[in-house]
């Protein structure tokens, strides 16, 4: 088949005879986000591995750890304004803006908050600004596993928060119980990016400081696919037309 990319019609058709195998895939067209990585041509797929690497549209998961007293994870999706940011809480009583603040008790309701566009920058720039939160791109994450695992969790309930910052708030459903040793922000992050990366993201832990200082270290081992960035590249984006 011939394909004019400019018109993006077909415009004949090759006979088998003449047909031959290409030795290695390469793009039609350019990868939209090729300005992240300007040492590799913009037509390539998957750094040109993709047995290892696999993107379906160009879009990551990122992980956000801010380690302030009790400390806190959460996980966005998307960018730009097309950004979803999913976070597990106790959403009410003391330190209520925090996972594990809702009383001296260990237990809980575990809180999922699922904000988008504009409400999603605003708990990431108050995350970053106030709180000193760190950012890590899972590069090879597929964000849409990560929103399939989160939005199964809040679909599952129509229950809402009768307390707190996210009290009645259709942004926030009550999907189980939160546990500060087993089921906290933590692990439900890593959950959701070990589901969007098939299980090939090794980084466990259950506190925001223990994943934070493993986030870290990954992120300055040669070719690792968790790569730390700064907020002016999330507020760039929201910014672009």
């Amino acid at each position: 088949m011939y394909f004019n990319t400019k018109t993006n019609k077909v415009i004949g058709f090759i006979s088998e005879e003449k047909a031959e195998v290409a030795s290695a895939f390469s793009a039609i067209s350019i990868d939209p986000k090729c300005e992240k990585y300007y040492w590799i041509t913009p037509y390539a797929y998957c750094l040109n591995n993709p047995v290892r690497f696999v993107d379906p549209d160009g879009m990551i998961p990122r992980i956000y750890v801010e380690t302030q007293g009790t400390g806190h994870t959460f996980v966005t999706i998307g960018q730009g304004k097309n950004t979803v940011v999913y976070t597990y809480g106790r959403y009410g009583g003391l330190d209520k803006d925090k996972s594990s603040g809702r009383s001296l008790s260990p237990t809980g309701e575990g809180v999922l908050v699922r904000l988008k566009g504009a409400d999603a920058l605003k708990y990431i720039e108050t995350e970053v600004k106030n709180k000193g939160a760190k950012i890590y791109e899972i590069s090879d994450g597929d964000d849409k596993k990560v929103a399939k695992l989160f939005d199964k969790s809040f679909d599952s309930s129509d229950k809402k928060p009768t307390i707190g910052r996210f009290k009645d708030s259709e942004n926030a459903r009550v999907i189980d119980q939160y546990d500060i040793s087993n089921n906290n922000c933590t692990t439900k992050s890593v959950e959701a990016v070990q589901a969007g990366t098939d299980g090939k993201f090794q980084v466990e832990s259950k506190t925001p400081d223990g994943i934070e200082t493993k986030l870290q270290y990954k992120s300055e081992e040669d070719n690792s696919n968790i790569k730390q960035i700064p907020y002016k590249k999330i507020k760039d984006e929201y910014n672009q037309k």
